[in-house]
């Protein structure tokens, strides 16, 4: 279940990690980390996490 978040806040996340989204493997997992978050597969989508609670902050496309 995706938490409701301020829109500016989800924005200003989404700036954040939309570069390291272009990475791949472990590079991108490791600087995620950094920042305190995850990419997460689930059955109908991927979602951007925290770490280490697993809480789901957005849907990336």
């Amino acid at each position: 279940m995706i938490r409701h978040c301020d829109p500016a806040i989800l924005l200003q996340i989404k700036a954040l990690v939309t570069p390291i989204l272009a990475l791949n493997g472990a590079d991108r997992r490791a600087k995620l980390a950094e920042l305190g978050f995850a990419v997460q597969q689930t059955a109908t989508n991927t979602v951007l996490t925290t770490l280490p609670h697993g809480v789901q902050v957005c849907e990336l496309n």
